[in-house]
Formats: structure tokens, sequence, C-alpha cells
């Protein structure tokens, strides 16, 4: 009789079922903690200038700052990260977003802290921010085989959604009772420990040969436009998204100033944090599932539920309910960028994804920066009217400037959800399979979970 084999197979590192890498679950680890220092500064820099202005306009001018020089950036931030030392990169940037809150913090502390100060300090993170995307997106389809791309892009998410639950809490918590001076300087410990982590780890290049050659500057830094332009899948999901962040962005930027006019800060910081806990929580999920899911189907269908969110979102007034929505919201959140990210991931070939990625920044967020701007004389003038006007309305939402406010995420939400429904009425996003496959530029080898990133 022969005897049984009670010793498993090791599963191929390949497949759905093998666990993520080590090395580059450290990687996505240190870029959680350092986010979260940068959540609890947010925090604190809205709060500050909502007490000390009052004015809904000056969130939109500030959010305006942060994306618009993004935008501009992104073709630039894109070829960088393809041509120069992912690692490079991520240090500088997380030396640059140290500097800038260390002036915000020396500023506070001398009784200088103004809206100029703080204008600055947001300049400087958002193009960190956006150069460090560009990095991080593509140093990650190096490390991680492409059968894990889902399950640690969700996980990223899940991290992402820690830093949007503890960082409100811990900032309305510390405001409160420490100020704003605290919460800046654990900002900048978080960079501190992201650093160090960041040390510990090699990111590899991408395999040489992989890049498309270039004739110019100028043909390298439109080459991700032409790319994209070329795959009728991914313009439809570029230009999906165009139309429905014109509605998220206006969310966004409205949930601090729309909650702290009928609420608390210890409210805003309960929905922050929910908001957070549902992306913690789908994140970890989806992480886990190790079963194959339809990413082009998550994404039209997350953000038809979204869109819904956002109508209740802007009628609800009681702490209950937002934070129920602003759970939602998180878990969905979560669903739509992880499965977005995988797709780019899997169609596009790593050695052009810095200036592909660049691309969806310019094109996805393109209307971001009018969408706010115009969002200012809409809810004063628009949308406050209607509600002087109609009675039916003033009865769901109320009166004043935090009413005309949730009126417009209520109907900007109506329309991130038709669109939707219009993209699942004509087909869907339709992705073939072959899309990041051609000649001109040939997909990079398969990498090995451990020698593209490993710990030194």
């Amino acid at each position: 009789m022969t005897k049984p084999n009670t010793h498993q197979t090791p599963e191929a590192p390949n497949t759905p079922s093998a666990p993520l890498p080590p090395a580059a679950l450290r990687f996505i680890v240190s870029r959680g903690v350092s986010s979260l220092g940068t959540t609890l500064t947010t925090f604190g820099l809205n709060v500050w200038v909502f007490r000390e202005t009052g004015s809904y306009a000056w969130f939109a001018w500030l959010a305006i700052l942060a994306a618009l020089p993004s935008l501009l950036f992104a073709p630039f931030a894109g070829v960088l990260a393809d041509r120069w030392n992912k690692k490079s990169l991520l240090l500088s940037c997380d030396v640059a977003s140290m500097l800038a809150i260390s002036l915000a913090l020396l500023c506070l502390g001398a009784g200088k802290l103004n809206l100029a100060v703080v204008a600055l300090v947001t300049l400087v993170l958002a193009l960190a921010s956006e150069l460090r995307w560009s990095a991080l997106s593509a140093a990650i389809s190096l490390v991680v085989p492409r059968a894990h791309l889902g399950r640690m892009n969700s996980l990223q998410q899940s991290f992402r959604g820690i830093s949007v639950m503890l960082g409100p809490v811990l900032g309305a918590v510390g405001l409160d009772y420490f100020g704003l001076g605290p919460l800046l300087a654990l900002d900048v410990l978080s960079y501190l420990i992201g650093i160090v982590g960041l040390l510990g780890v090699t990111i590899a290049a991408a395999p040489a040969g992989a890049a498309p050659a270039y004739t110019s500057f100028w043909h390298e830094l439109s080459f991700g436009f032409r790319w994209v332009f070329a795959r009728a899948g991914l313009r439809r999901l570029l230009l999906f998204f165009m139309a429905i962040n014109i509605g998220v962005a206006v969310f966004s930027v409205t949930f601090a100033p729309y909650v702290l006019s009928f609420a608390s800060s210890h409210v805003l910081g309960t929905s922050l944090g929910l908001q957070g806990a549902g992306g913690v929580a789908a994140g970890m999920l989806l992480a886990r599932w190790r079963m194959p899911v339809s990413d082009q189907n998550a994404i039209v269908w997350g953000a038809l539920a979204f869109g819904l969110c956002m109508v209740g979102w802007g009628l609800w007034r009681a702490p209950w309910m937002l934070g129920g929505a602003a759970c939602a919201l998180g878990v969905l959140t979560t669903v739509i960028m992880a499965s977005s990210q995988t797709v780019w991931q899997m169609h596009v070939p790593p050695a052009i994804q810095g200036k592909v990625f660049a691309v969806r920044t310019v094109l996805s967020f393109g209307l971001t920066p009018l969408a706010i701007l115009s969002s200012v004389p809409l809810a004063g003038t628009v949308f406050g009217a209607l509600l002087e006007r109609s009675g039916m309305l003033a009865a769901l939402w109320g009166q004043g400037a935090g009413a005309a406010m949730g009126l417009m995420v209520s109907a900007l939400g109506l329309g991130v959800s038709l669109c939707a429904l219009a993209l699942l009425a004509a087909g869907g996003l339709r992705l073939g399979a072959d899309s990041g496959a051609d000649a001109a530029s040939p997909a990079a080898p398969e990498p090995q979970p451990a020698s593209r990133l490993a710990a030194k």
C-alpha cells in the first residue's frame, strides 16, 4: 500500500490563492503610516480655515489650488516616474512634504500662520502627492504578480481607509484638547517613519528595453495621451471618470463645510472616521477575497450606488444617518478605486505606466477645478434661490447655506448615477483583455514577487 502524501505542495506565487509578498506588504504599510499623518494635517487645516473665515469659498479656492497645479504637473510627473528611480522619487516627495508641514508648524508657533502659508503648504503637498502617486502606482505593478494586483490594490485602499478613519477622529480630539500644533508635529513624525520604512526596501527598475523609443521630450510627454486614445475601452473609462468626478469633486470639497454648517467638529470627525472604517472593511475583505472579481462591473455599479449615497448625504442632517451614508461611501470608494487601479495596471505595460497614469490624472480630474470653482456661485445663487422659491425643496433640504450645499450635492449625486446608468445601457466599459499588449509598447515580463521589491 502506498503511503499517502501528507505534505502539501506550496502554492505557486503567481496564483490568486498564494500569499501576498511580505516585502510588498511592508512597503504598503510604510506608505500608510505617512498618509495617516497627512490626514491629520488636512483635517486640522480645514477646521482652522473654517474657524478663521467661516467661508465655504475659501475651501473651494484651496481645493482648486491643490487640484489645478497637480493637473498641469501630472504629465511631467509621469515622465519622471518612468525615467527615474522610483524609490528616490518617493523619498523626495516625503522629504518635501515633511518640510512643508514643518513650515506650517513653525509659522503657527510664531503666530504667523495665515491663509497664504496654508495655500503654500497645500500647493507643495499637492505637487508631491501627484509625483508620489505616479511613482507608487508604477512601482506596485512591478513588485506584485498580476494575479495579486486586485488584492494588493484593495489592501492599499484599506490603509487609505485607516487614514481616513483614524485621522479625523484623532484630529477632532487633538484639535479641541491640544490644538493644531501637535497635529502638525505628528504629521512630521509620520513622514519620518515613512521615510525610514522606505529606506528598508529596494525597488528595482522596469526591465531594460521594455519602453518604446522617443524622438523628443515632447514625443515622450505626449506619448501617454496617444497610447490611451488609441484604445476604445480605456478611453471610455477615462471619459466616464471625467464625468462622474465633476460631482464627486464637489462632494469632497463640501464635505467639511456642509457638516460644520449644522453640526460640531466631533460629528465631522465621526463621519470621516466611519467613511474610513467602511474603506478599511471593504479593503480587507477584498484583499482576502481569492475569487475572480469583475473589476469593470465593480466600477460602474459602484459609481451608480455612490451617486445614490450622495443624494441621501445632501438630504440628511441626523448624525446617525450621516454616519451610515459616510460608511457606505467609504466602502464604495474602496471598491471603485481598487478596481480602477487594477484595470489600468493589468492593461498598461509597466515601462510606460508613469506616463499613462499621468493621463488618467489629467483627463479624469480635468474638469475638477472648474467644477469646484462653479460650485461657489451654484451653492449660493442657484441652489440657494431654488430653496427660497420652492417650498417643497425647502421642506426636504431646509434653508440656509448648509441646505444649499446639501441640495447641490444631491443634484450632482443624481447626475453621477445617471452617468452610470447611461454607460450600462450602452453596453458597459467593454475593456478587451489585450488592451495593453501591442508592438508599440510591449508588455514587460511577469515580475517575480521577491525580486522586484525585497527587504535590504
